[in-house]
């Protein structure tokens, strides 16, 4: 499976970029650009939103992981909380998971 990424950047205030040694006010968002799917059972896992790329993005406006994930919730009386555990392989077919990261912008 492939997942091809657009990484957009800001720079931060002391000009350090989110690379590798990126600093805590670094901003930057990662945005699946298009998959190429395994297996039909992964693409439908990904219209069904019980795996996908990033985040469960519910309120947040940046995703910043930049895995693909098995999405799990965990209701409560005062709200849910969403957890994501990141996967290298499918779970269906073992085909192994890469994600090409295609462009970067910088604002």
């Amino acid at each position: 499976m492939l997942v091809k990424t657009k990484t957009t950047l800001v720079a931060s205030k002391a000009g350090i970029f989110p690379f590798d040694g990126c600093t805590a006010d670094s901003i930057y968002d990662i945005e699946e650009a298009e998959i190429d799917y395994c297996c039909k059972l992964m693409e439908k896992a990904f219209q069904e939103e019980f795996i996908g790329f990033g985040e469960f993005n519910v309120d947040r406006p940046l995703n910043k992981n930049n895995n693909v994930n098995i999405f799990h919730c965990s209701p409560y009386p005062e709200g849910a909380v969403w957890d994501e555990m990141a996967i290298e392989l499918c779970p269906w077919c073992k085909e192994k998971i890469e994600i090409l990261n295609i462009e970067i912008k910088l604002l």
